[in-house]
């Protein structure tokens, strides 16, 4: 097996590893009588390790396509998309009177509350791992594969709202999903990631800020 075949593999392999530490905060069941302060310390630290494993594999994929002009312009037409997206979606959910379920358990969100620098996370890891695995890995894979663009492109856009999903306010992400897989066939990787990392900015200010 050569070095791009494990990349392939390793990657997102590694990113199913960093879904279930946010989900299932397992170090947890590991340490005993851990605060949520460090319990955050070692999610964000395996995050780290996970992270730059996968950036390590990276070289043996990545593309080298576009001007940096043309990589940032359509970042920036994803993000205004994907703003616009969510506000629409927003006004559906407004318009049918829709209250999310309250979730009592643990959550990533009521760990950062607690652990400040947790925010690197879905501010800039987080965001550059999925572009790495649902665009460059999953749509070039499943294009080779199935030979059909639309096809690939719901299929990624679909294992995105997956790993996003909490309930039907979420289903938001698989219109994302396919903004961010149209950006990333228009600009490259790096446009698709700087709409990623934009919107999940500003998205945290708008909810929590």
């Amino acid at each position: 097996m050569n070095k791009k075949n494990i990349s392939y593999i390793s990657i997102p392999l590694l990113y199913l590893l960093t879904v279930t530490l946010l989900i299932f905060h397992w170090p947890k069941y590991f340490i005993n009588s851990i605060t949520l302060e460090v319990l955050g310390d070692w999610i964000l630290g395996i995050y780290l390790i996970c992270f730059i494993i996968a950036i390590a594999l990276f070289k043996f994929i990545a593309d080298t396509n576009n001007t940096v002009l043309i990589k940032v312009t359509w970042g920036i037409i994803g993000f205004v998309l994907s703003l616009f997206t969510f506000y629409l979606y927003g006004v559906f959910l407004y318009s049918i009177n829709y209250q999310a379920a309250h979730n009592t358990s643990l959550t990533f969100v009521d760990l950062i509350e607690f652990n400040r620098y947790l925010l690197v996370i879905p501010l800039l890891l987080a965001p550059i791992f999925e572009e790495i695995v649902f665009r460059r890995i999953a749509v070039n894979f499943l294009e080779n594969k199935t030979k059909r663009v639309w096809l690939s492109a719901s299929i990624s856009a679909l294992l995105f709202l997956l790993v996003h999903w909490q309930g039907f306010e979420s289903l938001v992400y698989l219109f994302i999903g396919l903004i961010l897989v149209w950006v990333y066939k228009k600009g490259g990787l790096i446009s698709s990631i700087i709409t990623h990392i934009t919107l999940n900015i500003i998205m945290y200010f708008i909810i929590f800020i």
